[in-house]
């Protein structure tokens, strides 16, 4: 019976993902028709080469468990590329992740992959810096010293702030 509970709760799991790539697929249709979705297909870049650590983390346990060590080791050196940090050593931790840091792991592989953020090397730059900034003080905190809670909440909504004013300017220049 605990196995049955096991499989159903795997298949639940799984079922988040059809949305995003029915998503994918959807905006890969519209783009062979010519006739296609412009913030469609911005939200199909961002699902498929921005951030999203969960996801990821997901990935190098499938490839692991499928026994293909060439492809998982490969990953794992995409993963730390992407996030600035092994999945090892977010992995233990995973189950007490504020979502500020999942932001912020996020945020960084979005700012590292997306390419409209090379248009703005400074900020982009700065925003990294600023992401790692607040994940190394989660991660480095201990049961002696707890990260400071208020202070990632609030390094972490500047972050967001910050990216939302960098892509009004680009539009705003856009429309002079």
């Amino acid at each position: 019976m605990i196995e049955i509970q096991k499989l159903h709760a795997k298949m639940d799991e799984m079922q988040k993902f059809k949305p995003l790539m029915l998503s994918i697929r959807a905006s890969e249709l519209e783009w062979l028709s010519g006739k296609e979705d412009h913030d469609a297909r911005a939200q199909r870049n961002r699902i498929v080469h921005g951030g999203n650590v969960e996801t990821d983390l997901e990935v190098l346990e499938f490839l692991h468990s499928s026994d293909d060590q060439e492809r998982w080791e490969n990953a794992c050196v995409g993963f730390e590329e992407l996030y600035g940090f092994p999945a090892t050593r977010l992995q233990s931790k995973l189950d007490t992740v504020p979502k500020e840091i999942i932001g912020a792991l996020n945020r960084r592989g979005t700012l590292k992959r997306i390419s409209k953020w090379n248009q703005f090397p400074k900020e982009k730059d700065d925003l990294i810096t600023s992401c790692e900034s607040i994940i190394n003080l989660w991660l480095d905190a201990t049961n002696s010293t707890p990260y400071l809670e208020h202070k990632i909440t609030t390094e972490y909504n500047e972050i967001c702030q910050k990216m939302i004013e960098v892509m009004k300017s680009k539009e705003k220049s856009k429309s002079t």
